[in-house]
């Protein structure tokens, strides 16, 4: 155990991670101003205060890494899995606070954890938003800026193929559209937007049943980073499963010498876009990616991947032999579509730097 620590503390250096000079002991307060979207004190309502997922508690696996934890966070009843959250609720002026101590600022090596505080205005109808102030606490003692919530004005419309957003633009803001669960609150897709509008491939949603939401980033200064994320707009699947539904499929090993080991059942291909597949190696190594074998060769006009991990390279393959670049990433959730829709029957998805894939959660093939 000792090596491990060592070898994390080692990566966390590396990696630029700072290690907090608060005494986990100490007690450290946390406090702050909210308002609604046209400036009001957003009064009587309940502050969420989150630690996001650190590093240390990833390679221990004291808590499941499903991709990106962001837009579950964002939520004002954000599940278990944000980890230790607390409550406030705030005054007649929209100020709130929190107690906490230095341990809850911390990861399991005393690194800087990022925190996240979020809160909502219930009583809006007209255009609710979900806020996030993203921050570390550095001191026993973190005043965060006043914080407005945003006035998306969002629109959602469904065409035969696209599903077509529009928002209120914010000033210094970077944008990325959502899909996210109805029933469960998680995020099924999730892409880059820029200005006030995207459109997003309707078959990425498959046959599920989501709503639309766009979130937009900006910097409040002070290290605090402010995450807005708009009301929802429901929207209706009109793709159906892709052909690639519970197809066949291996899990890798290696990075140059690959090795497939083929699974009894397919975590990767069964539609459900949201669990992460649990992909296994047969020589105990680390599953870097996945091979996909559809029943026939086509042509291929789409591959969708969900929940990835580090850079990966999407490839294809007539025979699962020789093999065709068509996309290198490095975003949890990859939309792909290959220059002459290319024809094949092999898509293999796998990770640049020997990263463990396992808990992709879904590879699709149009």
């Amino acid at each position: 155990m000792r090596r491990c620590v060592t070898a994390v503390v080692c990566l966390l250096i590396l990696a630029g991670c700072e290690i907090s000079h608060v005494n986990p002991d100490q007690t450290v307060v946390i406090s702050g101003r909210a308002l609604t979207a046209t400036g009001a004190p957003l009064s009587d309502v309940q502050v969420h205060l989150f630690k996001e997922v650190d590093f240390g508690e990833f390679v221990f696996g004291a808590t499941a890494a499903l991709g990106s934890l962001g837009t579950v966070c964002l939520l004002p009843s954000a599940p278990a899995i944000c980890h230790k959250g607390f409550e406030a609720t705030t005054s007649a002026d929209g100020s709130y606070r929190f107690t906490i101590k230095g341990s809850d600022t911390q990861g399991m090596i005393r690194e800087l954890s990022t925190l996240d505080l979020v809160f909502a205005d219930p009583k809006s109808a007209s255009s609710p938003s979900t806020a996030t102030l993203r921050f570390k606490a550095k001191t026993t003692s973190v005043q965060l800026p006043t914080a407005r919530l945003w006035d998306s004005g969002l629109r959602v419309a469904e065409g035969r193929s696209t599903i077509d957003l529009s928002w209120h633009a914010l000033k210094g803001a970077t944008y990325a559209v959502q899909l996210i669960d109805r029933a469960q609150g998680i995020s099924l897709w999730m892409q880059p937007a820029s200005g006030a509008s995207a459109h997003v491939d309707a078959r990425v949603l498959e046959d599920a049943t989501a709503d639309a939401a766009v979130t937009a980033r900006v910097s409040l200064g002070n290290d605090v980073n402010a995450v807005y994320l708009s009301r929802r707009g429901p929207v209706r699947p009109v793709s159906g499963a892709p052909p690639s539904r519970h197809a066949a499929c291996s899990a890798l090993t290696g990075t140059t010498h690959l090795v497939a080991a083929k699974q009894i059942t397919c975590g990767a291909t069964n539609g459900d876009l949201t669990t992460p597949s649990r992909l296994t190696a047969t020589t105990g190594g680390a599953v870097t990616g996945v091979v996909v074998t559809l029943p026939q060769a086509r042509p291929i006009a789409l591959i969708v991947a969900r929940g990835l991990t580090g850079s990966v390279l999407v490839e294809v393959s007539v025979n699962g032999t020789a093999w065709r670049r068509v996309s290198a990433s490095s975003a949890a959730t990859v939309a792909v579509q290959p220059a002459g829709r290319p024809q094949a029957r092999f898509v293999r998805v796998r990770s640049v730097n020997g990263l463990d894939e396992s808990t992709l959660t879904e590879v699709s093939v149009w």
